[in-house]
Formats: structure tokens, C-alpha cells, sequence
């Protein structure tokens, strides 16, 4: 009998022991991590309002870009855009967040809602949907709006004129790209859809 119990204590120790090693090697595994935002750098995967965009340089294979948020994108393509090109932006309908297969829309057309706060997002939070009823419905319960792009567009413009030093208090757009010092205008007098209310065009 003496001989069973301590057969049993035994194997009771090995088996803590085994569980207790195990929990330790799952606790010390880093968490999988998604692509990195283009601009802040944090996961994206883990965010409500990722942006995906093919991103194409001259020579060089399309490949996707991904970013946090709608301004982080912005930042990026629009703001202080690199050599090559963005094309097929698109964002996650944010009621869609962690589904097998989440929808996206293109920017353009995508409905934004203007929150106080979002998690895992970047300011101006701005949840995102590809359907105008369903932005609706989540504007009315958080107590908020519905923009199209040309409304969140000039929210992010606002919030990067906050961030930056570096942008013309006239129409918002890099020094680098602005000639608003001798022409009066930018981009040869053409401004894109929904983009500018500064007069200068």
C-alpha cells in the first residue's frame, strides 16, 4: 500500500512539474504580430481601422503597404509621399474587425465616424464602414456623426496641421510641395476632389 501512495506522489509531482514547465514556455513565446504600420509602426493587424494600399516604385515589384489608421496613410501617400506610387487604398469596415474573412472599401467611398477615442487606432479616430446604414447605426450609438471621405479627410488634414510645424498654414500642404510663396496655388491650380477648402485652388 506504502508502495502505491508513493508511486502516486510521484507521479503527481512529475505531472505539476510537466504543467508548470509548459505554462512557463507558453508565457516566455512572443506574441505573433501582424505587418507593421508604414508610419507609427505599431501592428496592425490588432487595429479597427487598418488601411491596405499597393504601393508600386519604378523597377519594383507592387507590393501592399499597410497602415493603422486613415491618417496614417494620409501621412504617408499624401503628406510626404515616397518614389513611387499608392493605388487601391482600401479600409476595414471596423464592425468586421476580427471575422474569418473582414470587408474592406476603398477610402473614397468608405463612411467614417469621428470618435473621442479608439483602441489600437491613430487620431482623429475615425471608425470605419462600408456600409452608410451601419455607420448610421454605430454614429447613434456612440452619440456621433457620419462623414464621407471628403469629412475625414479634413479632419486628418487638421490633425496633421496640429502635429507639424512643417505644413503651409495656408493650404495645409508640405513646404516641400507648396508654392503657394509664388504662384498662389499648388498641384498647377487643380485640386483633387474632397480635398481642398483652402481657396488657394
Amino acid at each position: 500500500m506504502k508502495k502505491a501512495i508513493a508511486v502516486l506522489t510521484v507521479l503527481a509531482v512529475l505531472t505539476a512539474a510537466w504543467f508548470i514547465t509548459n505554462a512557463t514556455f507558453a508565457e516566455d513565446k512572443p506574441a505573433k504580430k501582424g505587418p507593421a504600420c508604414a508610419n507609427c509602426s505599431m501592428d496592425t493587424s490588432k487595429s479597427l481601422t487598418q488601411v491596405i494600399a499597393t504601393y508600386k516604385e519604378k523597377g519594383k515589384d507592387a507590393e501592399a503597404m499597410y497602415f493603422q489608421s486613415l491618417g496614417c496613410y494620409m501621412r504617408i501617400a499624401m503628406m510626404d509621399p515616397p518614389e513611387g506610387e499608392f493605388s487601391d487604398a482600401k479600409i476595414l469596415d471596423t464592425a468586421t474587425f476580427g471575422a474569418k474573412k473582414p470587408t474592406y472599401a476603398a477610402i473614397e467611398k468608405a463612411w467614417y465616424v469621428p470618435l473621442k477615442s479608439l483602441k489600437m487606432s491613430m487620431p482623429p479616430y475615425l471608425a470605419s464602414f462600408a456600409e452608410k446604414a451601419d455607420a448610421e447605426k454605430y454614429a447613434k450609438d456612440n452619440q456621433s456623426s457620419v462623414l464621407s471621405f471628403k469629412g475625414a479627410h479634413k479632419l486628418v488634414m487638421e490633425e496633421i496641421m496640429e502635429d507639424s510645424e512643417e505644413m503651409c498654414p495656408d493650404c495645409g500642404v508640405a513646404y516641400s510641395q507648396c508654392e503657394h510663396d509664388y504662384a498662389g496655388s499648388h498641384n498647377d491650380g487643380q485640386c483633387d476632389e474632397g480635398v481642398q477648402e483652402c481657396g488657394c485652388c
